[in-house]
């Protein structure tokens, strides 16, 4: 689809602590050497108001090795 598998550093899961009837799930990724194209196709694919996901955060900056790539990191969340 947006063929960014290979460009994901880490992952980084949790859930909120908060004691409410829905828990707050999400996950911490860090993305590198993406293109402003790739990033944007996958935002499109992941954030979806049906099933309750979307983009808490976003940073994106330019990746130092190359001016035609991007380093993004993503903090994507749901409820449960």
């Amino acid at each position: 689809r947006a063929g960014i598998k290979a460009n994901i550093k880490y992952m980084k899961p949790s859930l909120s602590t908060e004691t409410t009837p829905y828990q707050e799930s999400s996950v911490e990724m860090s993305l590198e050497e993406i293109t402003l194209r790739q990033l944007v196709e996958y935002l499109y694919l992941i954030e979806s108001p049906e099933n309750l996901v979307w983009i808490k955060r976003l940073s994106v900056k330019q990746s130092k090795g190359s001016t035609d790539y991007l380093t993004a990191l993503m903090h994507v969340a749901t409820y449960r």
